[in-house]
């Protein structure tokens, strides 16, 4: 049973309406396609870093080649672009930064992951690379920069242009 469907029952609702999930990623989904924008700050914090670079997403890879192109970031990525669907274990397992440090022929220690969920800081740990704890997403809550710290993020920082001054 899902956290959402946990939730819910705690509620006395009984289970979730059968089309609750596919309901849920069709909203999802066209809120991503009219209403997406890029977080402030990126487009100048890519244009600082000048070595090799990747997206490794938990996202599905469909969804995360679309958001990269309606924000104006592929271009900072080429083909560097990975999900956890190219792994068999996700996030919290190492799988997918190793494998993106494999891609761009890095050596992991070499890393700097910035993430923004607690099961990526560890898998960024578990990988040996530096990790660092961002907060600056809209989804982020009052709570999330401790349970980044609690997970054992680095650093957290609140924007990019913070990532970019300790990049400097």
């Amino acid at each position: 049973m899902s956290e959402v469907a946990v939730e819910y029952a705690k509620l006395g609702k009984g289970s979730l309406p059968e089309a609750f999930g596919p309901d849920l990623a069709a909203e999802v989904y066209e809120r991503m396609e009219t209403e997406l924008q890029p977080i402030a700050g990126i487009h100048d914090l890519l244009d600082q870093v000048t070595g090799p670079r990747a997206v490794a997403s938990s996202s599905a890879a469909h969804r995360l080649v679309r958001k990269l192109e309606m924000t104006g970031l592929s271009k900072y990525f080429d083909e560097h672009v990975y999900s956890g669907d190219f792994v068999e274990n996700g996030k919290p397992a190492p799988d997918l930064f190793l494998y993106s440090a494999e891609k761009l022929s890095v050596d992991p220690a070499e890393c700097l992951v910035i993430e923004d969920s607690a099961n990526g800081v560890l898998a960024g740990i578990a990988a040996g690379m530096t990790t660092w704890g961002f907060i600056g997403g809209g989804h982020a809550t009052s709570e999330l920069g401790e349970r980044l710290k609690d997970a054992g993020a680095e650093r957290v920082f609140e924007s990019h242009a913070e990532i970019a001054v300790a990049l400097r």
